[in-house]
């Protein structure tokens, strides 16, 4: 098995190549942040490598506190965000998913009984009509009349009975 070869580089490169003075370097040797011969004048380019994981490490723990100090912001930015939810809600001023949901569908639920009514309601007046003209006008009326008092339902109506309606059952009719 060969031996792995390292090529090596003059420390005054090194240095050059790190942006420290030579002494800089040779002070990190002393120190044993970097591993290099103490009496030569071409170092192993590993300790380029060496050195950055050195800087790494010194960085690591400001940039942990970086990390705390981000995601306590965040905490207390969602903490606002909902106690402002909260409070739009309270004064009427935002809803919850789930209402309006339950208010969708028993105003569609509603409009749909309203509107099947019409052919049983019509029913009679169709059949004495021999006209077509006559027979959809009654149609047309019925359909109207249904979408009145639809609109008139919802115009009376405040947004505490529509709560309290969407929290009904709702029943289907076929």
């Amino acid at each position: 098995m060969t031996e792995e070869v390292v090529p090596t580089l003059p420390v005054l490169n090194i240095a050059k190549l790190l942006g420290l003075e030579k002494e800089e370097l040779q002070n990190l040797r002393r120190k044993k942040i970097i591993t290099a011969p103490a009496r030569k004048d071409e170092w192993a380019v590993t300790v380029v490598k060496e050195y950055c994981d050195y800087l790494r490490k010194q960085v690591n723990p400001e940039q942990a506190e970086m990390d705390a100090h981000t995601e306590r912001t965040r905490l207390v930015k969602e903490q606002a965000d909902k106690l402002e939810m909260e409070n739009a809600i309270t004064k009427n001023e935002l809803v919850r998913l789930e209402t309006t949901i339950n208010l969708w569908a028993y105003l569609v639920q509603n409009a749909k009984n309203k509107l099947l009514k019409i052919p049983t309601k019509s029913a009679n007046l169709l059949a004495l009509e021999d006209e077509v003209a006559v027979c959809k006008e009654i149609i047309e009326n019925e359909i109207l009349e249904a979408l009145n008092e639809l609109s008139k339902e919802t115009a009376n109506s405040t947004s505490e009975e529509f709560v309290d309606a969407s929290s009904r059952t709702v029943e289907t009719t076929h």
